[in-house]
């Protein structure tokens, strides 16, 4: 879940498997959606690698992801979301190279707009009743 500073807030749910640290924790989306909010982290069968600062993992080439927006995520190839950004308290910077270093999704409100809420869970698929 996220929200914006307008008040506005949306909800998204990806039925996911998390690898373990030998594959850099890929994330593996299990279904996708036509939603246009869940197509800021589509991944390829292979998954998308966790990167941060000092392990760059994404799919750029060129640049670290994890350095170049401050935050680790899964990032493929920097630039659609970022749920570990820097968090801005109010109105958000006009600097676009500020901007993007933010808590973002892009396919929520644009390029770089930072969130003011998000809220991250992961429960297990199946959850068993050991009573």
């Amino acid at each position: 879940m996220f929200s914006d500073w307008r008040g506005d807030s949306e909800t998204i749910q990806y039925p996911i498997r998390l690898g373990g640290e030998e594959s850099h924790y890929a994330l593996h989306i299990q279904e996708t959606s036509n939603s246009s909010l869940e197509g800021a982290l589509t991944t390829e069968a292979s998954g998308l690698h966790f990167s941060i600062r000092d392990q760059d993992n994404d799919q750029n080439n060129d640049i670290s992801c994890a350095e170049h927006l401050s935050g680790g995520w899964w990032f493929s190839n920097c630039g659609r979301s970022n749920l570990n950004g820097r968090y801005f308290m109010s109105p958000p910077p006009k600097q676009r190279h500020q901007r993007k270093q933010g808590v973002f999704w892009k396919t929520w409100r644009g390029h770089y707009y930072p969130l003011k809420t998000t809220v991250m869970m992961i429960a297990p698929a199946v959850i068993e009743n050991k009573s």
